[in-house]
């Protein structure tokens, strides 16, 4: 009875054996591994390889050790910023009150390492002037104001938004190891009640230049009145000297005259009044006329002094 209880447990234990070698590794135990393939490939400066293993060891099981392994790989491939990023996820760390030595280590050595990386990258300042509270980003990113940010060199988009303020954007170029600070000036959005106004002056009828408009009318009626009237008065001034004439011919110098002296001198009167009516008054129209053409086109826009001027 004795041996076949003996058998029977070690036939059990052999079975719980198998099972135990059949079962897979935990993440633990395969993070270990990569990281271990991670660091051989370090050495032999295939940064690549050793970035993803890192990474996969990583994703599998967090240490502050596996990412000093990935940032060392990062900077090998020339990837300085994503390296940056990561030694300052190591430095965030929040060890326990007695961390592995190991662990202690990567940190210290976090820190030395991104110290002496930072003068490798390029990075941008970005100040806001005109108003407060703006919100600035960098391709997107909101970030905080008159800080240093570390950026890939290259070309880089710049907002900065605030309430009540129009929009600023501008795109700047960043050279690897440059410094560069950047300024944006936010001017503020026009008032509601402004820009209507703006839009009913805009709409509303011009009654100045209704006014002048009506000025160079009446003088430009007038001149060319005026210019008829001196027109008829040199006609007429012309025919009384031409009756004059013939009176002069058919008159005796004690006024005695023949039927068509009689009617040359009524004729001569009459064109004598209408020369002495017309040049005056001809000339005074011409004058009037001037003046409100003068004035009338003093007062308007320069489009319609020059349409004045390219009229003659």
């Amino acid at each position: 009875m004795r041996s076949a209880l003996v058998f029977f447990t070690a036939i059990v234990l052999s079975v719980l054996t198998l099972q135990a070698s059949a079962q897979p590794p935990t993440d633990r135990e395969s993070a270990r591994q990569l990281f271990f393939d991670g660091h051989k490939a370090l050495k032999a400066e295939d940064y690549a390889t050793a970035s993803e293993l890192f990474e996969r060891a990583e994703a599998m099981y967090h240490a502050p050790t596996t990412l000093l392994g990935l940032a060392r790989a990062r900077v090998g491939m020339g990837k300085l910023l994503p390296a940056y990023e990561t030694y300052q996820r190591i430095l965030s760390e929040r060890l326990p009150g007695s961390p592995p030595p190991a662990y202690a280590k990567a940190i210290a050595d976090a820190q030395a390492e991104s110290a002496a990386l930072e003068p490798r990258l390029a990075a941008l300042v970005v100040s806001v002037s005109g108003a407060p509270n703006a919100s600035v980003a960098i391709d997107g990113k909101v970030i905080e104001t008159d800080d240093q940010h570390y950026v890939e060199p290259g070309e880089h988009q710049v907002t900065a938004i605030a309430r009540g303020f129009l929009d600023a954007k501008i795109s700047v170029t960043v050279a690897a190891q440059e410094r560069k600070s950047v300024e944006l000036k936010l001017r503020p959005t026009e008032p509601r009640r402004a820009r209507e106004s703006r839009k009913s002056e805009a709409a509303a009828p011009d009654h100045q230049d209704e006014d002048r408009s009506a000025e160079r009318a009446v003088g430009i009626t007038l001149t060319a009145l005026g210019v008829l009237g001196l027109v008829a008065g040199a006609v007429t001034g012309a025919l009384y000297l031409g009756q004059k004439e013939i009176a002069e011919e058919h008159c005796t110098s004690d006024g005695r005259c023949d039927d068509e002296g009689l009617d040359a001198v009524t004729s001569a009167n009459r064109l004598g009044l209408a020369t002495t009516v017309a040049l005056p008054v001809g000339g005074a129209a011409v004058g009037v006329g001037l003046y409100f053409l003068i004035t009338g086109y003093a007062g308007a826009p320069q489009s319609a002094s020059l349409r004045f001027a390219g009229s003659f």
